[in-house]
């Protein structure tokens, strides 16, 4: 349909605009990581014994606003216009699903398995598959097939965890 090209255009497009910008690929966990250890940092924890945000770059980057990372403000604007497309389209009125604790526990295990493993991926769907291939990467290639095969036994597992199609 008409709204999929649409959607595959405007990603290309803001895809393109932020290596112009940013000079970087399109991605997201970085920023993600980066808000974390500026809370642990916040806490009193020290990032200097840490082997990635140890280094000279990511020190600064963590002493630094958020304002001034561009990953960071990135992040601020997806999280922005979803919230403002779900006020749009009615969606924070809704409640939240009547699901199975099972469903709801594997929910909040495949969100921790997501993040974490996709920092080990150098990022998501965007920075690691699209800015992955775009970049002409192989690790790109190589999280589409890992993303294929997890898709696939994600799918299976759904009726068991409670998590079947809605109506």
């Amino acid at each position: 349909p008409r709204r999929y090209w649409l959607a595959a255009i405007c990603l290309a497009a803001l895809a393109i605009l932020n290596i112009v910008v940013a000079g970087q690929p399109w991605g997201v966990v970085y920023g993600l990581g980066l808000w974390t250890a500026k809370g642990a940092s916040a806490l009193g924890a020290d990032l200097s014994a840490s082997s990635f945000w140890g280094t000279a770059a990511n020190s600064e980057r963590v002493a630094q606003s958020l304002l001034t990372d561009v990953t960071s403000l990135t992040n601020l604007g997806i999280v922005g216009g979803a919230f403002l497309v779900a006020a749009w389209r009615s969606g924070l009125s809704k409640d939240l699903p009547d699901l199975p604790a099972r469903a709801w526990v594997a929910t909040v295990i495949a969100g921790f398995l997501l993040g974490y493993s996709s920092r080990l991926a150098f990022g998501c769907n965007v920075g690691a598959f699209f800015s992955g291939i775009s970049t002409g990467s192989l690790h790109g290639w190589a999280w589409f097939a890992a993303a294929f095969g997890g898709a696939f036994y994600g799918i299976k597992l759904r009726p068991w965890l409670g998590l079947e199609a809605r109506s």
